[in-house]
C-alpha cells in the first residue's frame, strides 16, 4: 500500500510542474516583447556603426540598455531568463514560436502599411 501511494504522490508531482514558470523569471508573453527589440536594437547598431567594430560593441551595449529601461529590467534578469528558456527546450520553442508569429504580424502590417 505504501508504495502505490508513494507512486501516486511521484505522478502527481512529476506532472504538475512540467509547464509552470517559475515567478523570477520573465514570464513568455512579456519576454517575447523584450527579446523583439533586444534584436531590433542589435540589428539597428550593426546597420548604423558597421564600420567600427569597437563603436558597434559599444553602441549596441547601450541599445540593450534602453530595452531594458524601456522593460524596467535588469541585465541581470534578462539573462538570467534567457538562460532559463535556454535549458527548458518546451519553454525555449514556445518562445520562439510566439516570436515568429510575432515578427510575421510586424513584418505583414508593415507591408499593408506600404501599400
Amino acid at each position: 500500500m505504501r508504495i502505490l501511494l508513494f507512486i501516486f504522490f511521484i505522478a502527481l508531482f512529476s506532472c504538475s510542474g512540467g509547464n509552470n514558470i517559475p515567478k523570477e523569471i520573465i514570464q513568455p508573453q512579456t519576454m517575447k516583447f523584450i527579446v523583439w527589440d533586444m534584436m531590433q536594437a542589435g540589428e539597428f547598431s550593426l546597420e548604423q556603426y558597421v564600420k567600427d567594430s569597437a563603436n558597434t560593441k559599444l553602441k549596441t551595449t547601450e541599445k540593450f540598455q534602453q530595452v531594458f529601461a524601456v522593460h524596467k529590467i535588469t541585465k541581470n534578469q534578462f539573462y538570467k531568463s534567457f538562460q532559463y528558456y535556454q535549458s527548458h527546450p518546451l519553454q525555449n520553442k514556445i518562445l520562439f514560436d510566439s516570436l515568429a508569429a510575432y515578427g510575421g504580424r510586424m513584418r505583414e502590417n508593415s507591408v499593408r502599411k506600404r501599400w
